[in-house]
């Protein structure tokens, strides 16, 4: 039996609207309930119980994504809340993404969770969500860890509203708050606010290293990013309650540039935290020709090609894709990744 601490301690408010054990959840695996509804409605309903009991037996459809990393020996989202102290007897952890409100256009997003994507595409997908509705009935006098996810947290008009609510729920001084930044940012009117959390984790969400994190993420600028960075950790060094750490999602276009990413958290004494890019699956491992990866593995990035095997369908989505979006973007790979330009080219 696969268990997960996160199943009942644990609720995620998706992007989409929809109630989830947890952010890597496959929602199309489950019946739906929407955020029309409140946490304490999620933890009573038929969907939710159905994840309990498959688990009890086996990996629940939706929770494959876990199986995958730990098959191939990667720390799994499983992995780290069974690692978190949660008790499984109340609710202590909410994770919300309530608004898509974003300042980049990384190549492996959507508009769902990027308005900078729903600009370029004209398509509008997100919503903004009550936060009153959301915790209504809901108890949180245990609550002891949030995590709020963007788009840019920092600068969606959310997060003003999360702290004014815990803060009016008087939990606030009781709570872990969590949070991924693109460091693009940084958010100096709200350091007085994070510095009351009983505890801030802030996750340098990074994709590569200098021009294969540009690239990837479409709109950083990695001098900036490294001065935001640095602003971060001072803040973190004069308060006890502050950790920050790298979150990276490893796939083609950076890969390459791992060692680099690892060589540069040492250097700042940060956490590497890793995963491993399934969706969109062009940009997988599979998609890279053979002969590219054998020219840029090395003892740190190799466990990201374990099982790997060389897909031609894939590549030529990658080429394909590659060409569409550095016209959509005004970027050429050319100058961001030039090693894998020539294998994609030649």
């Amino acid at each position: 039996m696969p268990r997960c601490d996160m199943l009942d301690s644990h609720a995620c408010v998706k992007m989409d609207g929809i109630y989830a054990p947890c952010c890597v959840y496959d929602t199309s695996k489950n019946e739906k309930l929407s955020v029309e509804h409140s946490i304490d409605d999620y933890l009573k309903s038929k969907s939710y119980k159905k994840i309990k009991t498959n688990m009890e037996t086996d990996w629940d459809p939706g929770c494959l994504s876990c199986k995958y990393h730990e098959d191939k020996g990667v720390q799994s989202h499983r992995d780290r809340a069974n690692d978190s102290g949660l008790t499984g007897e109340y609710l202590e952890y909410v994770e919300l993404s309530v608004s898509n409100e974003c300042n980049i256009s990384c190549r492996s997003c959507n508009p769902t969770w990027s308005s900078k994507w729903e600009s370029l595409l004209g398509k509008q997908e997100a919503k903004d969500f009550d936060l009153y509705k959301i915790f209504k009935n809901t108890d949180i006098s245990k609550l002891r860890l949030i995590k709020y996810l963007g788009g840019e947290p920092f600068i969606t008009p959310q997060i003003n509203d999360l702290f004014s609510f815990l803060d009016e729920k008087k939990v606030l001084e009781n709570v872990e708050f969590l949070t991924l930044t693109n460091c693009t940012y940084y958010p100096k009117k709200y350091e007085e606010v994070l510095n009351r959390f009983k505890k801030v984790n802030i996750a340098f969400s990074i994709d590569g290293f200098e021009k294969s994190n540009e690239y990837s993420r479409t709109g950083t600028n990695w001098s900036v990013m490294k001065d935001n960075m640095l602003k971060w950790l001072s803040f973190r060094d004069q308060h006890h309650n502050m950790n920050c750490y790298i979150h990276t999602t490893v796939g083609a276009y950076n890969v390459h540039d791992y060692s680099k990413l690892k060589n540069f958290a040492n250097q700042h004494s940060l956490v590497l935290s890793e995963f491993i890019l399934q969706k969109p699956e062009y940009l997988t491992m599979n998609a890279l020709p053979e002969d590219y990866v054998e020219s840029i593995i090395d003892e740190n990035n190799k466990k990201f090609f374990k099982d790997y095997t060389f897909n031609n369908t894939l590549n030529n989505m990658l080429i394909n894709k590659t060409n569409e979006m550095d016209v959509l973007l005004k970027q050429n790979i050319k100058e961001y990744i030039p090693n894998l330009a020539g294998y994609l080219n030649g």
